[in-house]
């Protein structure tokens, strides 16, 4: 099989995106059946990925990326003689249609109801994220989602036929014994509170915020620091800095550290030395970071928002998402050993030599 895989970010890509991609093709290097892929993407994205094995990078303008096309690299594709065409994000790709090509929904935030905090440029932003993703898994032969919750999303806004789409989640990680790298500006004998996200409304990180800060005045977290890791959306900095305001207002900016992007070690390092992790989202696909924690055997809090009790089942404890009361009495209950979550690795996840295996079978059925 030859394989054409397209990702069309048109910069940079998620930690989540980076390590499904990076678990696709140390495999595909090893599997016989592949006889070539070639992946194409924008220049920061191919640098990640150019040492990979036996994977041919071609690189692609950010525009080419933006609009979808391949233009300029018409020949170059002809010749590779691809079997099948792979673009694993909901963007639609023209000039390809007399190829097969299978389409991996990732985000599901466009398809959710409307974020309390969201500007209205990014209201209207994802209004055409929705309008683009509906053509675009249209267009795709078969469609790939992460989760029943994001599958009867398909099925609800675009019509596509069950037998159409394909529920192979993530893998797990093992992250607990894997390397790790302690970030800038952390002290090493610090505890602290773990979360991690992009920065934008509908990851609710002013849950956590709220909730550790009450807990510090009554104190309830003595010596305890909150560390947030996550690049900023920069649709979101009036968001982000009135509680960059209220913290400083507050006097707690010495105990809440923003971290920023971390890479894989990083992440590594603070699953395994924070004293829990907490997803606070809105609505997610399938939330790889909160998956990565669990194969850290970190204690989790989450909201009860869709996907996630779906993919964490009863490993963590759960809050309802905007309730930061509930979530300080969970933190306290967690940190005194007598949370409700099982901190025990759910059935239903599976790992990435398996998510591999399902997802070949399919394009070899295809």
């Amino acid at each position: 099989m030859r394989l054409l895989i397209v990702n069309l970010s048109v910069s940079a890509i998620s930690g989540g995106y980076e390590e499904y991609l990076r678990q696709f093709f140390s495999r595909a290097a090893k599997d016989s059946q592949v006889e070539a892929i070639m992946f194409v993407s924008v220049a920061p994205v191919i640098a990640k990925f150019r040492d990979m094995p036996h994977l041919i990078c071609l690189e692609m303008t950010p525009m080419n990326a933006l609009l979808g096309t391949l233009w300029g690299m018409g020949k170059t594709i002809s010749d590779f003689r691809p079997d099948l065409v792979y673009v694993p994000m909901e963007k639609r790709l023209k000039g390809l249609s007399r190829y097969r090509h299978v389409m991996m929904l990732q985000n599901m935030e466009p398809f959710a109801q409307t974020v309390p905090g969201n500007s209205l440029a990014w209201r209207l932003i994802l209004k055409v994220m929705r309008r683009r993703a509906i053509t675009a898994l249209k267009s795709a032969s078969h469609v790939i989602v992460l989760s029943e919750f994001a599958a009867q999303g398909v099925a609800r806004e675009t019509g596509i036929k069950a037998k159409h789409i394909s529920l192979i989640p993530h893998g797990i990680s093992e992250t607990y014994n894997a390397e790790t790298n302690k970030p800038e500006g952390i002290a090493t004998d610090s505890s602290f509170l773990f979360t991690a996200g992009s920065l934008a409304p509908a990851r609710g990180v002013e849950d956590l915020i709220k909730a550790y800060i009450h807990l510090k005045k009554t104190r309830s977290l003595e010596n305890v620091k909150l560390y947030i890791a996550g690049g900023r959306h920069r649709f979101s900095r009036r968001w982000l800095s009135k509680i960059e305001l209220e913290i400083a207002r507050e006097g707690y900016e010495r105990d809440i550290l923003w971290l920023g992007h971390l890479n894989r070690a990083e992440m590594n390092w603070c699953f395994k030395n924070t004293l829990l992790f907490v997803i606070t989202s809105r609505v997610e696909s399938f939330c790889i970071t909160a998956v990565e924690a669990m194969a850290a055997q970190v204690p989790v809090i989450s909201t009860k928002c869709p996907c996630l009790p779906e993919t964490l089942a009863d490993y963590p404890d759960y809050y309802q998402a905007g309730d930061w009361q509930q979530l300080a009495q969970k933190i306290i209950a967690v940190m005194a050993g007598s949370g409700e979550g099982t901190r025990v690795i759910p059935d239903n996840m599976i790992s990435w030599d398996e998510n591999y295996a399902r997802t070949m079978a399919l394009f070899n059925n295809l």
